[in-house]
């Protein structure tokens, strides 16, 4: 069998950006879903529903994961929510609190490829909220709050049951808010939780597990500015810690805030993200695999309606990421999630939906290519999934700036 390629290459004006495009039916499920969680591995998207489903994307369509509705009636918001989270090994785990028990523990599962199993026999502590985390390494991290959330006990996973590790307990915090519990891309576990301090101001304080105790980085305060079940969303880890939170000026949300943690001086350094005029919820910072720090926000002054928008963090600059105002959002949010560098963004409508930016650099276009020339029957899609070369086949890649179309001919 003789093998040809031909090749063409076109660039498109550098004005030109990269669209955000559906995945699959832009409404895909439909019901009272009043919280879900979204994670990424290796191209397939994944997201849990607090029914409880999940369902994961197969480069045509979603299908579930296991059993449909397999736990009903489980976390809300207000006590945490539901995580999915996808091991490096590629096993989905969830985590979320139990209502269903009467006692609201913790539970954490993962799929073996036939059923979730439950991984938390030992934690029986009624909790009033929930965080959940793998590092790069896969160890997983629970936090759950005893005692009205003054006292926070980390576990973590060892394979057969769950060690805990020392507790966050603050003399002077009564009655805390709400937390959330992220992991840097260097592994290291922070917390930051919330607490009201009295007058309309709130108290935001840092942690970082070091050495299996506990420090306390920095305190940050503001007036009114977090709602608990948000922290999820506004907290993110990469390689520093980052806030977003709004700015009230002249009782209106105008514009947001935010932060990155400096290491080297315990304090909070201020991005100076562009101002807005009708800024709404959702909004929601996250980092991508590099560290870049990407911000979701919604601003009815730009879009006419509530639709996402998102900006990146580029030398210095804040820059627009793909088309503005391509999403329609409602009060609850979930922040992008990334997979090698491709950003994920999962709609809170009463209808689900999840949409990708899928940008490819030359150098990967030029791997292909390499990889053509060598004759495999089999290569990588835009998902990750492995996807036969047949007769005339046309790859696309996009990169912000433009795309590069490769026809693969077989005779």
């Amino acid at each position: 069998m003789r093998k040809k390629i031909l090749l063409a290459v076109l660039f498109l004006p550098m004005f030109v950006c990269a669209q955000w495009q559906y995945l699959g039916n832009p409404n895909f499920i439909d019901g009272n879903i009043t919280f879900r969680s979204m994670d990424v591995h290796q191209g397939t998207p994944y997201i849990a529903f607090n029914d409880l489903s999940v369902m994961k994307f197969d480069g045509m369509n979603w299908t579930n994961v296991g059993s449909p509705e397999f736990i009903s009636n489980v976390s809300d918001e207000d006590e945490g929510g539901i995580y999915i989270k996808i091991h490096p090994n590629g096993e989905p785990h969830i985590a979320f609190i139990n209502s269903n028990t009467g006692g609201g523990n913790p539970v954490v599962m993962k799929f073996n490829g036939t059923d979730w199993v439950n991984l938390n026999s030992n934690i029986i502590n009624e909790s009033d909220w929930f965080a959940f985390d793998i590092d790069q390494q896969g160890n997983l991290y629970m936090a759950y709050a005893v005692d009205d959330l003054s006292v926070i006990n980390i576990a973590m996973y060892n394979g057969v049951y769950w060690e805990v590790l020392e507790s966050i307990i603050d003399p002077e915090v009564v009655e805390g808010d709400g937390f959330s519990l992220k992991i840097s891309t260097n592994n290291i576990v922070y917390l930051i939780r919330s607490f009201y301090l009295g007058g309309g101001y709130d108290q935001l304080r840092l942690y970082k597990l070091q050495d299996q105790s506990w420090q306390v980085l920095s305190d940050y305060s503001c007036q009114e500015c977090f709602l608990p079940e948000e922290l999820r969303n506004t907290f993110a880890v990469g390689e520093s810690p980052y806030l977003v939170f709004p700015i009230d000026v002249n009782n209106k949300y105008e514009t947001l805030e935010v932060l990155e943690y400096n290491q080297e001086t315990n304090a909070w350094d201020n991005l100076d993200f562009p101002t807005l005029q009708e800024l709404e919820w959702p909004f929601s910072i996250s980092v991508n695999n590099n560290g870049t720090p990407y911000v979701l926000y919604t601003d009815e002054s730009q879009c006419g309606d509530d639709y996402s928008t998102v900006y990146k963090l580029n030398n210095g600059s804040w820059e627009l990421v793909g088309n503005p105002c391509f999403q329609p959002v409602s009060d609850l949010s979930s922040a992008l999630v990334f997979d090698n560098g491709i950003p994920y963004s999962l709609s809170e409508e009463s209808e689900a939906s999840v949409m990708w930016l899928p940008s490819k650099s030359a150098s990967n276009t030029e791997e292909i290519e390499s990889a053509t020339k060598n004759g495999p029957k089999l290569i990588t899609n835009l998902f990750g999934q492995e996807t036969t070369i047949t007769k005339n086949t046309v790859l696309f890649y996009l990169y912000e700036g433009g795309f590069v179309e490769k026809r693969i001919i077989f005779d």
